[in-house]
């Protein structure tokens, strides 16, 4: 079991030659985030932060297996963010230099290190923690949607390892805190042509960031492998009824519901969850027919269509090149209203939802 607490002045040492080691094991990889021996973090960073007892590590079986910075500072380029909630410094936690022994990777020892300051957070009923990723640097992205965090949006920042780069900064706001769905900045219009191609990047990315916390890697890249076929698309979207949400020039999410009531895609970029999107989408659809409306649920989707009054069917597992995935076939009568939804980290659908030709 990971044994999580601060460290001590004595164990310096110890924590300087895991992140040295960390480094060393990071060479090479795609998703190196930069960091440098000594300069990030800094040797005096970390002693300093010991001191102050904002350094935490993880230990298991008697050695550290994972290491993070906790305290109330941040990177000057997050005062140029439109974060949800704005409390004094003193009411906010920043995560920084979070990182796992690559040994013990896959064993959600990441995940545990995160939940050990949220449970902090609500004990000091702290309302939001944040943090920030390089760009490009989807695994990390990935491993902090799935305890749920929220996009904040992207800022150039100037760190000693990487200059100025840009970064993602993320949100995690307490439940007392969630803040309301908003729609004023969202225009919802009929698919067109040329929006086919954005809709599959969409796709993609929101398969590989919002469903990751649900299906491992092999059917996510059976569900979305990448290489959409384009012609098929667009012809499936024309055939039906199809919408895409647009918020600052983009595609915000898209969805489509056929003459027989068959709601077939419904996806939120992973960037604008939360935000009502899904549930405007859906709405919209689900009043372009008069009968019962069906969908295939994804693992992750199944909750959003419970709150809107679909019942699951059955359970069902389907092939995709070869890998099964899991899937609900879901219904709703005209009778069954479904309570608005306001959390949309749960809407991508299931995998059979893209056309058999991607």
């Amino acid at each position: 079991m990971l044994n999580i607490r601060a460290a001590k002045q004595a164990e310096y040492e110890t924590v300087r030659a895991f992140y040295d080691s960390l480094i060393d094991s990071m060479e090479g990889s795609p998703f190196h985030p930069g960091w440098e021996k000594g300069i990030y973090p800094a040797y005096e960073y970390l002693m300093d932060s010991i001191e102050k007892g904002q350094l935490y590590c993880g230990w298991l079986d008697g050695q550290i297996v994972s290491c993070m910075i906790v305290n109330h500072e941040y990177n000057e380029g997050y005062r140029a963010l439109k974060w949800s909630v704005n409390p004094p410094d003193c009411q906010l936690l920043v995560i920084h230099t979070l990182g796992v022994d690559s040994r013990f990777s896959g064993r959600g020892i990441a995940r545990e290190m995160v939940r050990f300051v949220i449970a902090f957070a609500k004990e000091q009923k702290i309302p939001t923690i944040r943090l920030d990723v390089l760009e490009g640097n989807l695994p990390a992205e990935r491993a902090y949607r799935a305890v749920g965090f929220q996009y904040a949006g992207t800022v150039p920042m100037y760190y000693e390892d990487t200059g100025w780069t840009n970064y993602k900064a993320f949100e995690l706001l307490l439940p007392e805190q969630k803040a309301p769905a908003s729609m004023s900045d969202i225009k919802i219009r009929e698919y067109r042509p040329d929006d086919c191609l954005e809709i599959t990047r969409l796709f993609y990315h929101t398969v590989h960031t919002v469903n990751a916390r649900d299906y491992t890697k092999e059917q996510l890249n059976a569900w979305a492998d990448g290489h959409p076929d384009l012609d098929a698309w667009n012809r499936s979207l024309l055939a039906h009824y199809s919408l895409v949400a647009i918020k600052d020039g983009r595609i915000a999410g898209f969805g489509d519901i056929d003459k027989s009531g068959y709601l077939d895609r419904l996806y939120v970029h992973a960037d604008h969850q939360g935000t009502g999107v899904a549930s405007a989408l859906c709405s919209q659809l689900e009043q372009s027919v008069s009968g019962s409306i069906t969908t295939h649920a994804s693992i992750t989707a199944r909750p959003f269509f419970e709150k809107r009054g679909y019942q699951v069917k059955k359970e069902q597992q389907v092939e995709r090149k070869g890998i099964l995935l899991t899937n609900f076939v879901m219904e709703r009568s005209p009778s069954e209203e479904g309570a608005p939804d306001t959390a949309d980290n749960r809407t991508a659908p299931s995998p059979r939802t893209a056309p058999e030709s991607c």
